[in-house]
């Protein structure tokens, strides 16, 4: 009966996570055709979107490393695949936090790989332009600091209990 209900929790994460990358690529499409680089709609709203191209990672650091950036990427990718995959016992928190963070590094890396930088457009123009893949990268891994605390501190009580 477990594995039933593992099973169909990762199908709808995986889902979840196809949903994410579908929505990343889209909208990154409609940036790409219908505006010029640079180009702010509207031009002074204090959120717009702004048409950049990030040939750098997170806040344009390590600006034209993109085989390096690529590779990280893929190795991330890996990395996260294997935890959401092999991850059977562990809570849906935890996996929709991996799934989060899996389907942004593939949105951002679907980017590199096809013209060698990332479509950011999503501007507050106090903070980096960013896109969907980068919210879900960054909401993803805010959820698994969340699950990785509080499951901690769980566990701590838990012994603390049985140590009384």
């Amino acid at each position: 009966m477990f594995s039933l209900i593992k099973e169909a929790r990762t199908r709808y994460l995986a889902a979840a996570g196809l949903l994410i990358l579908g929505a990343d690529q889209l909208t990154k499409f409609l940036v790409k055709s219908n505006m010029v680089v640079g180009q702010s709609v509207p031009e002074d709203s204090p959120v717009r979107l702004t048409y950049i191209q990030n040939t750098g990672s997170a806040f344009g650091l390590f600006a034209n490393q993109t085989i390096i950036l690529t590779i990280a990427a893929a190795l991330g990718i890996l990395v996260i695949g294997f935890f959401f995959f092999r991850g059977s016992g562990a809570s849906t928190l935890f996996g929709l936090s991996l799934i989060l963070q899996l389907s942004g590094a593939i949105g951002n890396i679907i980017d590199r790989v096809a013209y060698g930088y990332v479509i950011d457009f999503i501007d507050f123009r106090v903070w980096p332009i960013f896109n969907v893949a980068d919210s879900s990268i960054t909401i993803g891994f805010l959820l698994l600091a969340v699950v990785l605390i509080l499951g901690k501190d769980k566990r701590e009580r838990v012994e603390d209990v049985s140590l009384s």
